[in-house]
């Protein structure tokens, strides 16, 4: 096994991708990043998070699908064109991150930006149907059908933005390292496999 500087976390939603980063984080000692890219993006870029925020894998679907539906017009053909530019703007500053010291980043095609480095890991987090819609009734206060709504969009939008970007399937396993079904595993077992997974 090779010895991991920085670990990259796909996942879906409601699977507890987010509780397993932070909980690795705290043990590890070391930052963890998902909308705080966002922020270090802006701030290397001279750009408002703002653009970041609007053209990250939550909003890119609908952009997608009037591209491959060839019905745009200029200004829509332009939002295109910037959005491809704050993805590379994003990935200069993973890749600057990573250069920094150890890490863990949460989604945002990290694992593909950082495909070239030895010392990194990517890992998937899955789960069943039921634990991950219990997961958000809890965590944001929706019902159930509307859990399920969100599941089915958020994969839906997340596979889109990885699929494009990364040339990658989302979710396939042979796309990461190592994959996890958190609903058999638990979060605490999923952050003790994936540390036993750090070193030689």
């Amino acid at each position: 096994m090779k010895t991991c500087k920085c670990i990259c976390i796909g996942r879906e939603l409601g699977s507890g991708g987010r509780e397993v980063a932070r909980l690795l984080s705290e043990r590890l000692g070391i930052p963890c990043y998902d909308r705080e890219l966002l922020s270090r993006a802006s701030e290397e870029s001279g750009l408002a998070t703002e653009f970041f925020e609007n053209t990250d894998e939550r909003t890119f679907l609908s952009t997608l699908r009037g591209w491959l539906q060839g019905g745009m017009d200029g200004r829509e053909q332009a939002t295109v064109l910037s959005e491809d530019h704050l993805f590379q703007l994003q990935s200069q500053t993973i890749a600057s991150i990573a250069e920094e010291g150890p890490a863990i980043f949460l989604g945002r095609c990290a694992d593909y930006v950082l495909r070239d480095r030895s010392d990194v890991i990517s890992v998937f987090l899955t789960a069943k149907l039921e634990d991950r819609v219990e997961r958000l009734v809890r965590t944001l206060g929706v019902n159930e059908k509307e859990a399920r709504e969100l599941i089915e969009k958020g994969d839906r939008k997340r596979a889109a933005y990885y699929n494009f970007y990364t040339f990658k399937k989302w979710g396939a396993a042979s796309s990461y390292d190592f994959c996890f079904n958190t609903s058999l595993l638990g979060v605490e077992k999923t952050v003790e496999l994936i540390q036993s997974l750090l070193h030689d």
